[in-house]
């Protein structure tokens, strides 16, 4: 299993270090970095950059995502049923945040969606830290990807090194949260995730 965090967002710059860090003695091999940062590197972890993008509507979200790079990972949030439909279909978009008031569109049309755009469903911790009741929406999100066998990532989000996650509380999470422990191990593998940046080769050398 190949340990990596799709999404950092450090507050500043003080804050790197301390999260590549500690994220290298909890044994992750790979981090995504806020696109702020791009540039920032760690010689223990292979390190890549992040966009974020989201949109209010339909038009909105096909405009952000003609601004995406190549060797970019692309984390989308929608917010209207619109630029999920977007967002979901378009393979530029790797990760879709989802966010709980647009629970009511996740059906099987939207499983579907997201398997044309070959997307993940991301969730990101920093959410459940700032809200426990978030609890809900991963336990609904892991049921959903497992029915609809669509991909789930967890990342920390996180904007300080305090923030970070450790990986087997990662997994206790998973496993509370109705994923059985074969599924939660598959979805803490970030070698998929790495295989679509194209960096898989590179992962394989720092392990």
């Amino acid at each position: 299993m190949l340990l990596v965090d799709a999404y950092v967002r450090p507050k500043n710059e003080e804050e790197i270090n301390k999260i590549f860090e500690l994220e290298a003695r909890f044994g992750y091999k790979a981090v995504g970095i806020d696109k702020q940062y791009e540039g920032s590197s760690d010689e223990r972890i292979i390190t890549f950059p992040v966009r974020v993008v989201s949109g209010r509507n339909e038009a909105e979200a096909k405009e952000v995502l003609r601004e995406c790079k190549k060797g970019e990972l692309v984390i989308s949030k929608p917010n209207d049923p619109g630029s999920l439909r977007v967002f979901s279909r378009d393979t530029r978009a790797h990760i879709v945040e989802i966010s709980p008031k647009l629970v009511h569109l996740m059906d099987r049309n939207q499983a579907e969606l997201l398997k044309v755009g070959k997307s993940f469903i991301g969730f990101s911790l920093s959410s459940l830290i700032d809200d426990p009741k978030m609890f809900w929406w991963l336990s609904f999100l892991l049921n959903y990807s497992m029915k609809y066998n669509i991909d789930l990532v967890i990342f920390s989000g996180a904007s300080r090194f305090e923030e970070l996650v450790h990986p087997k509380t990662t997994l206790n999470l998973l496993i509370q949260a109705g994923s059985p422990k074969e599924i939660a191990f598959k979805i803490m593998d970030g070698n998929k995730l790495l295989k679509i940046l194209g960096i898989m080769d590179f992962a394989v050398e720092k392990r």
